[in-house]
C-alpha cells in the first residue's frame, strides 16, 4: 500500500500535499507567520503510522540550490511540480514578502507581485567605485556583521563549495532561526566540525550564540560536503568522507549549559553512539570507498525518507529510513549503481529530479550520468540491464556539435565509456549538477570544455542526455568552476531570465559571464553567446571564485560571488573579498550608473581570504535582516571568539548583510 495522508491536516490535502511539505502553506505562506501546527500522521507499507510530524518551518541547504523550478509553461507541468514539496519550499523562500491567504493563492500571486515591483521600483543610484582603489570603511566590522572562529585553518582540496544549513521558523527574522556549519577536516576532543549558532540577527537578537557544538568523526574522517536538515528541523544529515563513506545522521540537542559554554567545546563522539534521546547519532556505511565530492540530496516525498548519496569508486547510493527511522541501504541499491569504467571516478554529489525519476552525477573524468530510479523514469536502462534503479544510456542520435566530435559523445554502445563528455578528459567535474524540474533542463560547470578539450565552459543537457548545447566561458582552466546561478527573471520565464557564471581568461582571472535563454527547440534552451557587456572581470589577479548566489529582495535583485585573490577594490593582488552585483536590470556595468558593484573586504570578518558556498536568509525589506552566511577560506583572519575577544589566523564562520557591503 502506498503511504497515505490520514486525518490531522488543518487545511485542504490540495494546498497541504505531505507532511513534509516545509511551508507557512497552511496558515500565512510568505506573509510573516508562523508555519502551521497542523500535522499527518503517516503509514508505512505495513499501514503502522510510524509518525506524526508539525509542519515546522522553512529550511534551506546546498541541494535547494541544485534542483530548482523555473515557471512551468503549461497548467500540467504546473500540477506535475507541485507535487514536489521542493517547489513549495522554492517558492517560499523566494517570495518571502509576499502575503496571501493560502498557499494556492500565495502561488497564483506570484506574477502579478513581480509586475507590480517591476512597474513601481526605483533604482537605487550607488556611488561609482573605481578599479584599484580601497572601498571606504573595511577596516571596520560592518553593522549587523559578525565573524566567529572555527578554530582552525579551512583549505578545502575540492575547492570552496561548502554550504551553511539554514532552518528558519518563520518567513520574517526569528531569533529561534539557526545556521549549521560543516567542516572538511576530521574532529576531536579540542576541535568540533559541526556546529550551528542562533540569535543569528544583531539588530533584534543581540547576535549569535552557540546553539550545539559537537566532534562527528566516528572514523577520524573529514565531513565532507555540505549538511541537509529533516522536514522538523530537529536532524541534520551529512557525509563522514574516509577513511569509507558514511552517511551520519545527527539528533542535536541545544546547548543549556550555564555558565555560557566557552566557544570551542566539542562534544565527545563517544556520547553519540546510538540515537534516542538527543544528542544522538546513527549512521550507515555505504561503501567501502572513501569520498570526497559527496553530500547528501535528500527526498522530501511524503513516504519516501530517502538520501543520494555517492564515492570515490564510481558508484551512487540511495539509502532509506533516513530520519524517521534506522538509515539503511535502500532495496535494489545493496551494492549500489556503478558507472561500469574500470576505473575509481570521484563521484560529485547527486541531484535527484522527481519529474524525470533520474539522479544525475558527473565525474572527476569529466563524464555525467544519470540513474533511473524507477521503470518509468526518463531514458532507458544501459546496456542489457533491464529494470530499475539501473544506469541510464545516453541516445545513439545524440546531436552533439564542435571539434570534439565524436569524442565529446559518449553513446550507445561505444567501448570502454559511459554517460556524456562535458568536459575535457580528465578534467574533474566537482560541482553537483543543477537540474531545472519544469524545464527538465540540466546544467553542469567545468574547468573543460567538450567540443575543444581547452578552457572552461557551461554545458546544458536533458534528463536523457539526449542534447550537448556548449558555452565557453573562457580561455583559461587551471582554477575549478563552481555552480552558477539564475536572475529573477529566469524563475519567473525562463526566456526572459540569465544563467550568470564565473569563468576565467587565459590568465586564469575570474570573469563573470551571463548567458539568456530562448524557446527553440525546446522550452529554456540556453544561448551559447555570451549577453552584451559580458564578460567582465572580477578581480585583478589569478584568484579561484566561490559559486554564485543570487537573491530577489521583492525590489531588486542581487548576485555574491567570493575571489580569493585580486579584489578589485584593494591595491593588494593577494587580498580577496565578497562582491555584491545589482543585476535587477540586467548584466552590471562597471562604467554606465547605476553602478552596481559593492565589496567587502574585511580582514575583521575574514572575508579578505575569499568565501565557500553562500546562502541567503530571510528578506524583510530591511537591509540588517537580509543576512548572508560562508565558511572563509584559508588563514589571516580575525574573528571573534565565542567567549570573548578574537582568535587571529583562523578561519571563520561569517554572516553579511547587504548593508555591511561597501
Amino acid at each position: 500500500m502506498k503511504p497515505s495522508i490520514r486525518a490531522g491536516l488543518g487545511c485542504a490535502a490540495s494546498v497541504c500535499l505531505t507532511a513534509f511539505m516545509i511551508m507557512a502553506g497552511c496558515g500565512s505562506p510568505g506573509g510573516g507567520g508562523a508555519p502551521s501546527s497542523d500535522s499527518a500522521q503517516i503509514e508505512n507499507n505495513a499501514g503502522a503510522a510510524v509518525q506524526k510530524p508539525p509542519l515546522a518551518g522553512y529550511q534551506y541547504d546546498w541541494s535547494h540550490r541544485h534542483l530548482i523550478f523555473s515557471r512551468p509553461r503549461t497548467e500540467a507541468a504546473a500540477r506535475r511540480i507541485r507535487q514536489d514539496p521542493r517547489y513549495r519550499i522554492q517558492q517560499a523562500w523566494r517570495a518571502r514578502q509576499a502575503r496571501a491567504g493560502s498557499t494556492d493563492a500565495y502561488m497564483q500571486s506570484l506574477d502579478a507581485l513581480a509586475q507590480q515591483l517591476a512597474a513601481a521600483r526605483t533604482l537605487p543610484v550607488l556611488p561609482p567605485l573605481k578599479w584599484g582603489l580601497p572601498a571606504p570603511g573595511i577596516k571596520k566590522i560592518p553593522v549587523g556583521a559578525w565573524g566567529e572562529s572555527l578554530n582552525t585553518i579551512i583549505n578545502n582540496p575540492n575547492g570552496n563549495s561548502t554550504y551553511p544549513a539554514k532552518f528558519s521558523f518563520t518567513s520574517s527574522a526569528s531569533c529561534s532561526d539557526w545556521v549549521a556549519f560543516t567542516l572538511p577536516i576530521p574532529g576531536s576532543p579540542s576541535q568540533f566540525n559541526i556546529f550551528a549558532f542562533k540569535n543569528l540577527y544583531t539588530a533584534t537578537c543581540g547576535g549569535p550564540t552557540l546553539k550545539f557544538t559537537y566532534d562527528l568523526s566516528a572514523s577520524g574522517g573529514p565531513l565532507v560536503g555540505s549538511p541537509v536538515i529533516s522536514a522538523l528541523g530537529d536532524q541534520l544529515a551529512f557525509i563522514e568522507g574516509s577513511p569509507t563513506a558514511t552517511l551520519h545522521v545527527l539528533k542535536y540537542a541545544d546547548l543549556t549549559a550555564s555558565p555560557t559554554p566557552t566557544f570551542p567545546n566539542p562534544m565527545p563522539t563517544a556520547i553519540l553512539p546510538t540515537c534516542g534521546t538527543a544528542p544522538c547519532r546513527k549512521s550507515v556505511t555505504y561503501s567501502g570507498a572513501a569520498t570526497s565530492l559527496s553530500a547528501p540530496f535528500y527526498d522530501y516525498t511524503n513516504g519516501q525518507d530517502t538520501a543520494y548519496v555517492t564515492d570515490d569508486n564510481s558508484t551512487v547510493w540511495a539509502i532509506s529510513s533516513v530520519f524517521g527511522g534506522t538509515p539503511q541501504i535502500k532495496t535494489g541499491w545493496r551494492n549500489g549503481i556503478s558507472v561500469n569504467i574500470n576505473t575509481a571516478l570521484k563521484l560529485t554529489a547527486p541531484v535527484y529530479d522527481s519529474t524525470s525519476q533520474n539522479v544525475f552525477f558527473a565525474d572527476s573524468s569529466g563524464n555525467l550520468y544519470y540513474v533511473r530510479t524507477t521503470n518509468t523514469a526518463a531514458g532507458t536502462c544501459k546496456g542489457s540491464a533491464s529494470g530499475a534503479p539501473c544506469l541510464g544510456d545516453t541516445p545513439a542520435t545524440l546531436a552533439c556539435t564542435g571539434n570534439g566530435t565524436p569524442q565529446a559523445c559518449c553513446t550507445g554502445l561505444k567501448t570502454g565509456c559511459n554517460g556524456l563528455k562535458v568536459s575535457s578528459t580528465n578534467r574533474p567535474i566537482i560541482e553537483p549538477v543543477i537540474v531545472d524540474s519544469s524545464t527538465e533542463k540540466v546544467f553542469v560547470f567545468s574547468n573543460g570544455n567538450p567540443n575543444t578539450n581547452s578552457g572552461s565552459s557551461v554545458v546544458q543537457t536533458d534528463v536523457t542526455l539526449s542534447v550537448l548545447n556548449v558555452a565557453s566561458i573562457g580561455a583559461g582552466s587551471s582554477n575549478v568552476i563552481h555552480s552558477g546561478a539564475f536572475d529573477n527573471n529566469y524563475f519567473t520565464n525562463p526566456v526572459t531570465g540569465h544563467l550568470y557564471v564565473c569563468g576565467q581568461d587565459a590568465g586564469n582571472i575570474p570573469q563573470l559571464y551571463a548567458f539568456g535563454f530562448t524557446n527553440s527547440p525546446t522550452n529554456g534552451t540556453m544561448t551559447t553567446t555570451p549577453v552584451t557587456g559580458s564578460p567582465i572581470q572580477l578581480a585583478t589577479a589569478a584568484a579561484k571564485c566561490s559559486p554564485l548566489t543570487e537573491n530577489y529582495d521583492g525590489t531588486t535583485d542581487r548576485l555574491f560571488v567570493s575571489v580569493t585573490a585580486g579584489c578589485p577594490a584593494s591595491g593588494s593582488s593577494s587580498s580577496g573579498c565578497v562582491e555584491s552585483f545589482n543585476i535587477t536590470s540586467g548584466f552590471p556595468s562597471l562604467t554606465t550608473p547605476p553602478y552596481s558593484i559593492n565589496y567587502s573586504q574585511s580582514s575583521v570578518l575574514g572575508t579578505s581570504s575569499g568565501a565557500a558556498g553562500i546562502i541567503i536568509d530571510n528578506t524583510t525589506g530591511t537591509a540588517n535582516q537580509m543576512n548572508m552566511y560562508f565558511e572563509t577560506q584559508n588563514a589571516g583572519s580575525a574573528c571573534a571568539a565565542y567567549s570573548g575577544g578574537t582568535i587571529s589566523g583562523d578561519s571563520c564562520a561569517v554572516s553579511l548583510t547587504q548593508s555591511s557591503l561597501n
